[in-house]
């Protein structure tokens, strides 16, 4: 315990005398020299700074000035999207009629009573199969284009899947198989 206790005190001493040889070095230079090894210290000191805190911050405005461009880049892209499509207030309303259009086809189911009202013709078969059925109808050209009309007006409720068309006398025979979607 006492050698280190003799070790510590002999440390210290070694210090102070140490800072004494310094500061009497120190001064004894001339001012000339004191002040080119302030500039030095002060330049050292810059280039520490500059080496680990200046050099990766200008990296990361140049990542962050990259960025920037390419946001404009992005944002220019949707002024001119928005320009050549039109305000989106048009869209929108657009859209909006585009969905009361779809409700009120959803909301007009299937008829085969209107059906032959709207297109006319003759019926010369109906056989109903769980959803849908076999249709044969006897019709001009105008009320083939009619037929048809109808059933892509209601293309969320009835499918066509399949028909032929035949010529019949001056009319022409239209079969068909139509299948009612479950949700009308």
């Amino acid at each position: 315990m006492g050698s280190a206790s003799a070790w510590l005190a002999q440390y210290k001493a070694g210090k102070a005398r140490m800072n004494k040889q310094f500061l009497s070095g120190w001064l004894a230079l001339a001012r000339w020299q004191r002040y080119a090894y302030c500039l030095l210290c002060g330049s050292l000191m810059t280039l520490i700074v500059w080496l680990l805190w200046a050099r990766p911050a200008s990296a990361d405005a140049a990542a962050i000035a990259s960025k920037k461009s390419e946001a404009m880049r992005h944002y220019r892209n949707i002024l001119r999207q928005t320009r050549q499509y039109g305000a989106l207030s048009v869209i929108a309303a657009d859209i909006a009629g585009l969905e009361a259009a779809v409700r009120a086809v959803q909301m007009h189911p299937f008829s085969l009573l209107e059906l032959l009202d709207e297109a006319g013709g003759e019926l010369l078969l109906w056989q109903p199969e769980g959803h849908g059925g076999s249709l044969t109808l006897l019709l001009s050209w105008e009320q083939v284009k009619n037929v048809l009309l109808y059933l892509s007006e209601r293309h969320a409720g009835i499918a066509l899947r399949h028909f032929s068309l035949r010529r019949e006398g001056e009319r022409l025979r239209l079969q068909m198989t139509l299948e009612v979607a479950d949700e009308i």
